[in-house]
């Protein structure tokens, strides 16, 4: 977990509301990307994320190592995901470049996940036009072209390539700021 991350787990073993809404806001993403990656439908995606939020509220007392909770979570939501699907044993947890199934660390995947969240949360954190242009550059499939870009922005061509450094800087910066910086 990081930074207030041992606190706000103490307050979900506390059953706090607070803390609660606080954890399920922050990792409420990350749960969903599992089975999200799996395949499954937003209305399973849905069903695995709230039955692995009433898992952890029923073991989350029984939890002793904050610090453990990470792969607690990712094995709790991979089992939901992997019972959801039919009991099939194919879930993948991240998906790869080429589409095979991911191999390796559970946690090497949870940090992934939590890296993707952070960048998303810096992203939510720029202002315009830095937000929309690392949005369109990065998130959409297929990236649209410079040329659409700009007229979709507003902005000429010749400015995307130095508008996209600036913002990137400021993201890097971002993240740095928040414990997240990229290494």
């Amino acid at each position: 977990m990081i930074d207030d991350g041992d606190a706000l787990f103490a307050g979900v073993q506390r059953r706090e509301p607070e803390a609660w809404a606080r954890f399920v806001d922050r990792f409420g993403g990350l749960v969903a990307a599992v089975p999200r990656r799996a395949g499954l439908s937003d209305a399973d995606v849905d069903d695995v994320v709230q039955a692995t939020w009433v898992q952890l509220l029923r073991h989350a007392p029984l939890i002793r190592e904050p610090r453990s909770l990470p792969a607690w979570v990712l094995t709790t939501v991979s089992r939901e995901t992997w019972r959801v699907k039919g009991g099939r044993r194919t879930v993948t947890l991240v998906a790869e470049e080429d589409e095979t199934q991911a191999e390796g660390d559970p946690l090497d995947d949870l940090a992934r996940l939590e890296a993707a969240q952070l960048v998303r949360d810096g992203l939510s954190r720029l202002g315009e036009p830095c937000r929309g242009l690392l949005g369109a550059l990065f998130l959409r499939q297929p990236a649209p072209s410079y040329a659409d870009l700009a007229d979709e922005l507003g902005i000429a061509v010749g400015s995307i390539g130095p508008t996209r450094q600036r913002c990137l800087a400021r993201l890097a910066a971002d993240l740095e700021r928040h414990g997240g910086g990229l290494a």
